[in-house]
């Protein structure tokens, strides 16, 4: 710790006797938290039974200001405290240990004390206030760059933005259309036709030109307008034409099919902005194709040894039909349930009313901003503007219901799922649930368990029209993992 005899301002006196009594003002009756919403000017608010007073003010639209003083009686016990707890800790030459002056003391540590004391005071002051009125900042306050000092109340300050006010709409009010789950047996078909696709082989072709289903060899070279080879540009590469021909952005499909072996296909094309190397990067070249080889798919017969081979555990093709039909069923629901989610939040977000604020709007877009698709592309970013407000709005939103409702997530509940992980994973409870604490897996679990919850009240209030009834209550993660927050109610 610093040695520095400057000790600002604790180098008062103080007296050795570090039992002796601090006068405190006598308890008085809690009051009740203070309404602020409407506050035209400053208002005082007087918190003597935990020896402090608040002035809240507003700044501008969205910020506030506090200013707090904190009784000098409640700041020399914690200056007498912080001491008596130091004494019973150091060693320092010619006194018994627990025995050292204060007066040696604050020529050793009393900065460090100041500066902790200080911290501390903030620290628990600050979020006394805001609690005390009611009004939640969206990120920490900035605090003053003020010190304790002896024998004097503590006064400093802090500015936040402010989380806005939600108005919530009357639930029972809003209706939400639940689609069909039906599933149609053209999807099946399809994803049978799929299965054929995945167990193709491919046989070499020589007597006729290329097809929109081939497996087409090529070598790749350019030229750039002056006819002069580009040396980064020459290289062997397989295409299969029914899945993906795209080059840098460029089809190379349409130049391919028709022409036969051995043949040269020649495509104009520019290359993106951001190509590597950056020497192409924006230059419009040539490129020259040669058709290498050309290898035709061929489909198997969708036939019962076709279904073996796909599922061992389906003696025919029906079967494996079924356990395709059965797989897209439960996958169509899930994705309805999703979609019905979703839908039911949005009705509910549209119907609230929630001024969000610019400065926030403007610190998400400037994570974005940077990126030069966004640079380039004016409407994009003017898209991009309006989801963010929009998912600013929502997070204000699904907040302000749990808040209303009462909706919180009890630490057991967060074991629970932890401790479900641990059985399924092998891994010991308290180990695990301590690195999820230290990475922050622990609050991302508690998040999802908080956003499920209210998810759940919103679909026992909202209407829920047509089709089937389906399993519309949201379930808690139920493998004990902990997914990144979905964003709904984390906060900035």
């Amino acid at each position: 710790m610093n040695t520095d005899a400057e000790n600002n301002t604790l180098d008062e006196q103080m007296p050795d006797n570090q039992d002796a009594a601090v006068e405190q003002p006598s308890a008085a009756p809690q009051e009740p938290a203070a309404d602020v919403a409407a506050s035209s000017g400053p208002t005082v608010i007087a918190v003597p039974e935990e020896f402090y007073t608040l002035t809240i003010e507003d700044v501008d639209k969205n910020r506030k200001k506090i200013y707090v003083e904190v009784a000098k009686e409640e700041i020399m016990k914690r200056i007498e405290d912080s001491y008596r707890e130091l004494r019973q800790k150091v060693l320092v030459n010619g006194f018994r240990k627990g025995h050292v002056p204060d007066t040696v003391l604050r020529i050793h540590y009393g900065r460090e004390i100041q500066e902790d004391i200080t911290r501390d005071v903030m620290t628990t002051f600050s979020q006394k206030a805001l609690k005390k009125v009611g009004v939640k900042p969206v990120f920490d306050p900035d605090l003053s760059n003020d010190k304790v000092e002896r024998n004097k109340p503590f006064k400093f300050d802090f500015t936040f933005l402010a989380v806005p006010a939600v108005a919530l709409p009357e639930l029972a009010s809003i209706s939400v259309t639940r689609q069909s789950a039906e599933l149609d047996e053209a999807v099946v078909d399809r994803a049978l036709e799929d299965i054929r696709v995945s167990h193709a082989s491919y046989e070499v072709v020589e007597d006729r030109p290329v097809n929109d289903t081939d497996y087409v060899s090529v070598h790749i070279t350019a030229v750039d307008a002056e006819g002069n080879e580009l040396a980064d540009i020459d290289e062997e590469t397989d295409i299969e034409l029914s899945e993906s021909s795209d080059y840098h952005g460029t089809d190379l499909k349409p130049a391919l099919v028709g022409r036969q072996l051995g043949e040269l296909a020649e495509i104009s094309m520019t290359f993106p902005t951001d190509m590597k190397p950056m020497g192409l990067a924006g230059q419009t070249v040539t490129l020259k194709v040669l058709i290498r080889a050309i290898r035709e798919r061929v489909l198997p017969e969708l036939n019962d040894e076709l279904a073996q081979d796909e599922d061992p555990t389906c003696a025919t093709l029906e079967e494996l039909r079924n356990k395709v039909r059965n797989h897209l069923q439960e996958t169509l629901k899930s994705q309805l349930h999703d979609e019905l989610v979703n839908s039911v939040v949005s009705a509910v977000v549209d119907a609230s009313a929630c001024e969000v604020p610019e400065e926030l709007v403007e610190r998400r877009m400037a994570a974005l901003d940077y990126r030069p698709e966004v640079k380039a592309n004016p409407e994009l970013r003017t898209h991009l503007e309006q989801e963010t407000r929009r998912s600013i709005k929502r997070q204000f939103v699904l907040q302000a219901v749990a808040e209303t409702n009462r909706l919180n997530v009890m630490a057991l509940e967060v074991d629970a799922q932890i401790r479900l992980y641990a059985e399924q994973t092998g891994q010991e409870f308290d180990h695990l649930r301590q690195a999820m604490v230290d990475d922050g897996r622990y609050d991302a679990v508690r998040e999802r368990l908080l956003t499920a919850k209210i998810h759940q009240y919103l679909f026992s209030k909202v209407q829920i029209l047509g089709g089937e009834p389906a399993a519309d209550v949201v379930e808690p993660p139920a493998d004990g993992q902990a997914p990144e927050p979905d964003g709904d109610v984390a906060e900035e």
